[in-house]
């Protein structure tokens, strides 16, 4: 069989484990959107928006560069392993150390976040590892493992941010909480089954690491930003519940557009980056080709539907204080549709490691972003911010 119909063989194969992957923590996670945005008002829900767009902000700066390292060049032998565990352990040992000083230091000026604080530094550390760990398994093409931790700490996310936010602590927290130990566990019980023994530090691995994974910060942060940085000009520029309004809305269409779009690039990325030998262009550019047109014939479909199915979906699922938000569904589907084809061409430049352009290309994104942001939201609230 032709290398190429051996890796649109693998792709298929991955994209059914990567979509069943992608379905049950999306579904359970509309179960916790539902009964959140009904048992909270949208103050509540924005102050626990805010307190994502932290986590997120913190774990893409701290962890994400290792992330896309290891799925850059992780490959099926364990020589990297050690030393991709010695800086998880590293950097997950010094997040929870930093967090702590910085808490003794700016615990007064937190206010209404303070009980938030404590849940988002654990949280930070958990996501980080679950995706680090996540990469190893995406990278070595275990697609079955990668679904099956997935769901795991979907699950377990599902139950204790309930247990934790209707039982023990009695308020939103428990939701963040929920989110922080179940990620701890999965990717305790994740390292664990990839049996490394011992410690290592790969000077020499680490340099390589750094060198990809670094400028890919700039990158992935440009990511947070344009996905969260509304958020805070929203509250700054208009207020709180709006915050919540805006985030159950999106958070609505996100969680249920990327079931059709991410399995397509979940199930690209290794498959790609495998069969790369570093002079093989032709035969990647007709990878990407391919696998474009299979995300263009599922993509578009999916996204006239969720633009049209928007305000029934709101009113359905959202509590009557969110539902106003729907208008911004077909926005931020559309540009949820062009982001995720666009990170099919950017498989060349990563192949390349030309990591710095894509920062500097999501840096402009960014600047734009906070411009429009800030012309647009006084006049047009979270309809500017989308």
């Amino acid at each position: 069989m032709p290398d190429s119909d051996n890796s649109l063989s693998r792709f298929f194969h991955d994209l059914g484990f990567y979509t069943v992957a992608d379905f049950l923590p999306a579904a359970l996670g509309l179960v916790a959107l539902i009964i959140f945005s009904h048992t909270f008002d949208p103050n509540a829900y924005g102050r626990y928006s805010l307190a994502i767009v932290f986590v997120s902000a913190v774990s893409t700066a701290v962890f994400s560069w290792l992330e896309q390292a290891v799925l850059r060049f992780d490959s099926n032998s364990n020589d990297s392993l050690p030393t991709v565990i010695t800086l998880l352990l590293l950097l997950s040992f010094g997040t929870i150390v930093l967090g702590a000083l910085l808490l003794s230091i700016f615990q007064p000026n937190l206010g209404e976040y303070r009980d938030f604080y404590a849940a988002s530094v654990f949280a930070v550390v958990g996501l980080g590892c679950f995706r680090v760990f996540r990469a190893v398994y995406q990278a070595r093409l275990r697609a079955n493992r990668v679904t099956l931790y997935k769901s795991t700490n979907a699950l377990l996310k599902l139950s204790l941010s309930l247990a934790l936010s209707f039982v023990v602590l009695r308020n939103i927290t428990g939701w963040l909480w929920g989110t922080a130990i179940a990620s701890i566990l999965t990717a305790l019980v994740m390292g664990l089954r990839l049996d490394v023994s011992t410690f290592e530090f790969d000077r020499s691995l680490i340099r390589r690491l750094v060198r990809y994974g670094g400028p890919m910060i700039g990158w992935l942060f440009g990511l947070t930003l344009l996905t969260f940085g509304d958020r805070i000009l929203l509250e700054w520029l208009s207020s709180t519940a709006a915050v919540g309004i805006y985030s159950s809305n999106y958070t609505l269409i996100q969680v249920g557009l990327p079931l059709v779009l991410s399995p397509v690039i979940q199930a690209a990325h290794p498959v790609i980056m495998d069969t790369w030998d570093g002079e093989n262009s032709e035969e990647i550019a007709t990878l990407i080709l391919e696998y474009s047109r299979y995300f263009l014939i599922i993509g578009v479909g999916a996204t006239v539907a969720a633009s049209i199915l928007s305000r029934p979906l709101s009113t359905l699922i959202l509590g009557t204080a969110f539902h106003s938000g729907y208008v911004i569904m077909p926005i931020i589907a559309a540009a949820l549709f062009f982001w995720n084809f666009a990170m099919l061409g950017h498989k060349g430049l990563e192949l390349k490691e030309k990591t710095g352009l894509m920062s500097l290309g999501i840096f402009l994104s960014v600047i734009i972003n906070v411009g429009l942001n800030y012309f647009l939201i006084p006049d047009w609230g979270y309809l500017g911010a989308a």
